[in-house]
């Protein structure tokens, strides 16, 4: 495709923490979305739900922040760099969401609009290249203890292909 592309769970999932080991080449641009929905009137864009950005170049919405919605006080520029892999954890219980890089807490805020949804992994748009290795996620409950063992990795459905 031309254009971006995004790979959904099959599960939804409330209360959850999930992470993977990522890596953008040159200008990439991607994004872990969670409590997310594919617009149902062109399932194609954008979905509905929050996004853990991942962008080593945005002044404002660089690797670590929610998109449009939350960013590091601490940091005024990304820590990661293009063509490294990083670790990237994303935590949502509640209302509370929360993202570290590499172990560094990056965000640590409140967000009510979605309350569950999908996982999804993207792809912005042609020739940006993303990798995502070593996915773990774990279900927890409303007090962010988890669900019985860890989770396994839940299986991913193609949404729509991603672009390259």
């Amino acid at each position: 495709r031309n254009g971006p592309g995004h790979l959904f769970t099959d599960q939804t999932f409330e209360n959850v923490e999930f992470r993977a080991f990522v890596r953008v080449n040159e200008r990439g641009n991607s994004g872990m979305y969670f409590r997310t929905v594919p617009r149902p009137e062109d399932p194609d864009t954008w979905p509905l739900g929050y996004e853990a950005q991942v962008d080593n170049h945005d002044p404002r919405n660089f690797t670590g922040c929610i998109y449009d919605k939350a960013w590091p006080g601490h940091n005024e520029e990304p820590i990661t760099r293009d063509e490294a892999w990083f670790d990237y954890r994303v935590r949502a219980v509640g209302s509370r969401v929360q993202t570290w890089i590499n172990g560094v807490p990056m965000v640590d805020t409140d967000l009510n609009d979605f309350q569950t949804g999908h996982l999804a992994f993207q792809t912005h748009h042609r020739g940006n290249e993303i990798m995502y290795r070593d996915l773990q996620i774990r279900v927890l409950d409303e007090q962010g203890e988890p669900v019985g063992e860890d989770a396994p990795v839940v299986p991913a459905t193609r949404a729509n292909e991603a672009s390259r």
